[in-house]
C-alpha cells in the first residue's frame, strides 16, 4: 500500500497541521477525563474484584463475577496494580495509552491510503471525538486496546503485505498474531482479513510460509477458546443476556428489524445520532467497499473480510454486537469511509464536494466528544457518597448495600488505595431483598443507611416506596447512585 501523491503540497501541510491540533485535542480530552478520575461503575469494580481476588494463572482461565477480558491485558494491568497500587488511574493506564495510540495510527492509514487531506482530517476526527473511543480509553475495559491493536495489526500488515517473505518475517508473525489473540480476543476477525490478504499477496512466492503463519493463529486461538471463551460462549446465560444483541438469519420482519437497527448502532457509533450523518456514514461505506472491492483488492481484504467475518459470527450468535464490543471495528469502518469519500471527491464536481464538505462538519461537530472540554464524565458516583458516609455513620447503625452496588461498594471498601473500611454492620441484598420486611428483623438499630448505585430513579423509588413510616433523608444522590439514611428510634 502506497501513499497516494497529493496534488496541493502546501494544502497538505496546512490541513496535516490541522489534524495535528485535532490529535493534540482528542489527547487532551482523554487526559482531563482520566484526571478526573470517575469512580469506577459496576463492571469495572466486577473486573477490578477479580483481578486482585485471582493469581496470575488464574487470569488465562474464566474470571470471576461474570467478567471477560483478555488474559494478557490482565497479567500487564496485575503487574501495573503491584507497582503503583489499586487507584483507579493505575487500573486505566492500559486503556488510555491505548486510547491515544489509536489516534496515531489511524492518522498514519489515513495518510497512506485517502489522498484528500481534508477527508483523512473528517476520518481522524471521528475516532478522536468520538464518546465511545474517549469513554473507553478512560475506562478499566479492554475495549480501546482492542480498537488499538486492530489499527496496529492492519498498519504493520499494510508494510509486509507486498515484501519477500523469508524465515524471520514469517516467525515475527506466527508470534505475532499467536500473542495478540491473547491481549485482543476481537483481533481474531482483523487476522482473518490479514491472513487472507498474506495468500493473496504471497500467491506466487511463498503462499505454504503463509498458510504456517495462519495455523499457528489458528491453534493459538483454539488453546484461547478452551481455556477462556469456552465456558461463556454459547451458554444460556450470553443468550439471555445479549438476546437482542445478535444478527439473525431469520426472514421475520421484527428480526429483519433488529437486524437493521444493531448495524445503524455501530455507524451511529461512527458518527453521530443524527439521521443524515448516519445515512451519510452509511452510503459512503457502501461507496468505499464497492470501489475497493473493484479496483483494490489487497485492502479489500484486509478491511472488508474482518467485517463480514464479524457480522457472520454475531449471526452464529457467537459474537454480538453490543456497541462497546464492536469498537475494534469503528476505525475500519472509518476506514472504508473515508475510501468512498474520496473516491466520490475524485469526481471533481464541484457541488458534490460542496456538500461532502457539509456533511463532514455537520457529522464532527455534532460528536459528542467535544462536551468533555468543559464537562465531566459521570456515571455512577459513588465514592462521594461512600466519603460522606465515612463521615457521619456511627457504629451501631446498619448499612444496607443494594445488589447492584456490592461491587463498586467491596471495591472501594477494602481494595481500593487508600480503602475506607466501614466499621459497622453490613447487610448484601439480593435482587429480590424486601427492604420493609427486611427493617423488624432487625435488632434496633438507631438508623440505617441505604446505598443503591447502578439504579435508576424508579428502582430506588420502588425500594423506597415501602418505608413511607420512617423519616427518610437523601445524603448523596447523583446518576444512578444514591446514600439514603432511615432514623428508625
Amino acid at each position: 500500500m502506497t501513499r497516494p501523491l497529493d496534488r496541493y503540497p502546501r494544502a497538505t501541510i496546512f490541513v496535516d497541521w490541522i489534524a495535528y491540533f485535532l490529535v493534540v485535542l482528542g489527547i487532551g480530552i482523554r487526559l482531563k477525563v482520566y484526571i478526573e478520575n470517575r469512580s469506577l461503575f459496576i463492571d469495572e469494580a466486577n473486573l477490578a474484584r477479580g483481578l486482585i481476588e485471582t493469581s496470575y494463572v488464574e487470569l488465562f482461565g474464566k474470571l470471576p463475577y461474570d467478567q471477560f477480558a483478555p488474559p494478557l491485558f490482565m497479567v500487564h494491568t496485575k503487574l501495573l496494580t503491584e507497582i503503583g497500587h489499586t487507584y483507579g488511574w493505575v487500573l486505566r493506564l492500559i486503556p488510555l495509552v491505548a486510547s491515544i495510540g489509536a489516534l496515531f495510527v489511524l492518522w498514519s492509514l489515513l495518510r497512506s491510503i485517502i489522498s484528500q487531506p481534508l477527508i483523512r482530517v473528517y476520518g481522524l476526527s471521528l475516532l478522536c471525538f468520538s464518546f465511545m473511543a474517549i469513554r473507553y480509553g478512560t475506562e478499566f475495559k479492554q475495549y480501546s486496546t482492542d480498537t488499538f491493536l486492530a489499527l496496529i495489526y492492519l498498519w504493520q500488515a499494510s508494510r509486509d503485505g507486498g515484501q519477500l517473505w523469508d524465515n524471520k518475517r514469517c516467525l515475527k508473525w506466527a508470534v505475532f498474531g499467536s500473542v495478540g489473540i491473547w491481549y485482543s480476543m476481537p483481533l481474531v476477525f482483523i487476522l482473518s482479513g490479514i491472513g487472507l490478504y498474506f495468500i493473496w499477496e504471497q500467491k506466487r512466492n511463498n503462499p505454504a510460509a503463509i498458510l504456517v503463519v495462519i495455523m499457528t493463529w489458528l491453534l493459538s486461538f483454539v488453546a484461547y477458546y478452551f481455556m477462556v471463551l469456552n465456558q461463556s460462549i454459547g451458554s444460556d446465560y450470553l443468550e439471555a443476556y445479549f438476546e437482542n444483541s445478535f444478527l439473525s438469519f431469520n426472514l421475520s420482519s421484527d428480526s429483519w428489524r433488529n437486524n437493521f437497527h444493531l448495524l445503524s448502532e455501530i455507524f451511529r457509533t461512527v458518527s453521530d445520532k443524527t439521521a443524515i450523518s448516519i445515512g451519510f456514514v452509511f452510503l459512503s461505506f457502501g461507496c468505499g467497499a464497492l470501489h475497493l472491492i473493484r479496483r483494490d483488492k489487497g485492502i479489500a481484504i484486509r478491511l472488508l473480510l474482518p467485517i463480514g467475518t464479524l457480522l457472520l459470527a454475531s449471526a452464529l450468535h457467537y459474537y454480538t454486537l453490543v456497541p462497546r464490543l464492536t469498537l475494534f471495528i469503528i476505525p475500519v469502518l472509518i476506514l472504508v469511509i473515508c475510501i468512498g469519500l474520496d473516491r466520490l471527491w475524485s469526481l471533481n464536481k464541484i457541488g458534490v464536494n460542496f456538500l461532502l464538505i457539509i456533511l463532514m462538519v455537520l457529522g464532527i461537530t455534532n460528536k459528542q466528544g467535544w462536551r468533555y472540554l468543559w464537562m465531566d464524565m459521570e456515571f455512577e458516583e459513588i465514592r462521594p457518597c461512600l466519603a460522606l458516609l465515612d463521615k457521619a455513620y456511627q457504629k451501631d447503625e446498619i448499612l444496607y448495600i443494594d445488589h447492584e452496588a456490592v461491587p463498586a461498594f467491596t471495591f472501594y471498601d477494602a481494595y481500593s488505595e487508600p480503602p475506607f473500611y466501614f466499621d459497622m454492620q453490613q447487610i448484601k441484598g439480593e435482587w429480590d431483598t424486601d427492604l420493609d420486611a427486611l427493617l423488624p428483623t432487625l435488632d434496633q438499630p438507631t438508623a440505617m443507611w441505604l446505598l443503591f448505585a447502578h439504579a435508576t430513579e424508579t428502582e430506588i423509588n420502588r425500594n423506597l416506596a415501602g418505608l413511607s413510616d420512617y423519616a427518610i433523608e437523601t445524603v448523596c444522590h447523583s446518576e444512578r447512585v444514591a446514600l439514603v439514611k432511615i432514623s428508625i428510634e
